[in-house]
């Protein structure tokens, strides 16, 4: 809800509209955040944390244990070889956002280490513990496999869905340059090398418009 004093008239409260945007978002996210993470989402900040390597090898020993539950002891022999190198990574100053500062620490973090707590971290940075990521593939996936395009088969649908998750989007994409090329090309069978004998043909002057 849009408090009273956030605007009045035609002045602004900025510092009222950033709190209720961070309120709103938080709100959003905890609805969203399935509560069988809350103790993996726990044991994550427990392990970025830590001020010292018995408190991380117990922080992250649940994790490992479920993740890579023959590799505990090269767990703790990573966190203790690296320690010096961990402890060289600075935690931001106290009252900085929490979010920033836990992303901000495990990004540097993984440089520095090696073995199993190599790979906890990294499966940290892939780890979405909200349904977003699931609910944005299924939209994809009923964007693309429609009831008129029910012949596809799954590896068409997969490459498709690659395509349509990772892909560069194509709004701002100027394509006259590649025509142009591709038109005046000596290669081509037509053997014609000068624009000008295209940019008079109305199928392709948009190709030759200047901006």
């Amino acid at each position: 809800m849009r408090h009273s004093f956030v605007i009045r008239g035609r002045s602004h409260n900025h510092s009222a509209i950033r709190n209720e945007v961070v309120a709103s978002a938080k709100n959003f996210l905890e609805q969203r955040l399935c509560d069988e993470q809350d103790d993996l989402v726990s044991s994550v900040k427990r392990i970025l944390t830590s001020r010292s390597c018995r408190d991380l090898i117990t922080a992250g020993t649940p994790l490992v244990v479920q993740l890579f539950p023959d590799e505990l002891q090269n767990f703790a022999d990573s966190v203790c070889e690296t320690w010096e190198a961990i402890s060289n990574v600075p935690h931001l100053p106290e009252g900085s956002d929490p979010g920033c500062s836990l992303s901000n620490r495990l990004r540097q973090l993984f440089p520095v280490t090696k073995g199993c707590l190599r790979k906890v971290l990294a499966a940290i940075l892939s780890l979405a513990p909200h349904s977003m990521q699931v609910e944005r593939v299924i939209s994809h996936y009923n964007n693309l496999r429609t009831s008129h395009r029910l012949s596809m088969s799954m590896n068409t649908v997969v490459d498709r869905l690659l395509i349509s998750l990772n892909g560069v989007g194509t709004a701002n994409f100027d394509p006259r340059p590649c025509v142009a090329k591709f038109l005046t090309s000596r290669n081509r069978r037509e053997g014609h090398s000068e624009s000008d004998v295209y940019a008079k043909q109305f199928y392709a002057q948009k190709f030759f418009l200047s901006n």
